[in-house]
């Protein structure tokens, strides 16, 4: 079942568009911040899919020529970590972003419940790794 997660996590990354990517959300889902996503996110939790998909629109809003890739995925059993290096400008900016950033993604009925939001891997592990 973790390599189906995997894939979940992954496909949800690598969607098209925000519609694609959110038909592998679940109802119920609740986004969680830690560190300076916080402040950047201006929430602590966010709880449904209409939440979600409200903040993730507000985000991409902020941003012109926004793009990401993947640099890391780990399957953690039920959740998988994913770490991204984003690239953008500010829309009225202009300046330049370079960002890395980790999700724990927690996978359950092929559907993401959850999904935390860390300001890098080594937040991301720290937190919320296997214990060994």
């Amino acid at each position: 079942m973790s390599e189906e997660n995997v894939e979940i996590a992954r496909g949800f990354f690598e969607a098209s568009d925000l519609k694609t990517a959110f038909d592998a959300v679940a109802e119920d889902v609740v986004y969680a911040f830690h560190g300076e996503s916080r402040r950047l996110s201006g929430a602590e939790e966010l709880s449904g899919k209409p939440a979600a998909l409200k903040w993730m629109v507000d985000w991409f809003s902020r941003f012109r020529d926004y793009r990401f890739a993947i640099e890391e995925v780990c399957d953690w059993d039920d959740r998988v970590l994913v770490v991204t290096v984003h690239h953008a400008k500010g829309r009225a900016s202009g300046v330049p972003i370079r960002e890395q950033t980790a999700q724990v993604i927690t996978v359950r009925d092929s559907k993401i419940t959850r999904q935390e939001f860390y300001d890098g891997r080594a937040e991301a592990v720290k937190a919320a790794g296997p214990s060994e």
